[in-house]
C-alpha cells in the first residue's frame, strides 16, 4: 500500500548575509523539470528575479515504480508538487515571466532567450 499523506513547506533562510543580491534572470525551457522544477520555484522568491524563456515541463512527482501481482509493473508519482499560491504545476509547468520562443534551428546560430535575459539584466543594472 501507500504510506501517509505528508504536508512539508519549505521556507527560505532569513540570514540576510546569506542572501543573493542583484538581479537574478532565472532562464527555463520544457526541458527544466523534476527537481529543476523545485529550484525554480525557490529561485523565483528572490526579489529581483525574473524567469525568461519557456514554461517548465511541469513532472516533479518523483515517479516510484510498484510491482502488481500480475507481473506488472506501474509507475506512480509519490508527491504532489505546488508552487506558492498552493495551486498544482502537474502537466503545466512554471510559466516565465518573459516568455521567449526558441526552436532547435535558431538555436544553432543564436540563443534569443539568454540574448532577452542579458538585455534585461543590462536594463536593470542601468548598463
Amino acid at each position: 500500500g501507500f504510506g501517509p499523506v505528508l504536508d512539508r513547506e519549505i521556507v527560505g533562510n532569513k540570514d540576510t548575509e546569506k542572501q543573493i543580491r542583484g538581479p537574478i534572470a532565472l532562464l527555463t525551457s520544457r526541458y527544466c523539470m523534476s527537481s529543476n522544477e523545485a529550484f525554480v520555484l525557490m529561485i523565483r522568491q528572490a526579489p529581483d528575479c525574473v524567469q525568461i524563456g519557456q514554461p517548465t515541463y511541469g513532472s516533479s512527482g518523483n515517479p516510484k515504480p510498484h510491482d502488481l501481482p500480475n507481473g506488472a509493473t506501474i509507475v506512480l508519482p509519490s508527491w504532489q508538487a505546488m508552487r506558492p499560491d498552493g495551486t498544482c504545476f502537474e502537466g503545466e509547468g512554471i510559466a516565465p515571466d518573459v516568455t521567449v520562443e526558441a526552436d532547435a534551428a535558431t538555436l544553432k546560430s543564436r540563443d534569443p532567450i539568454l540574448e532577452k535575459a542579458l538585455e534585461l539584466l543590462r536594463d536593470k543594472i542601468g548598463k
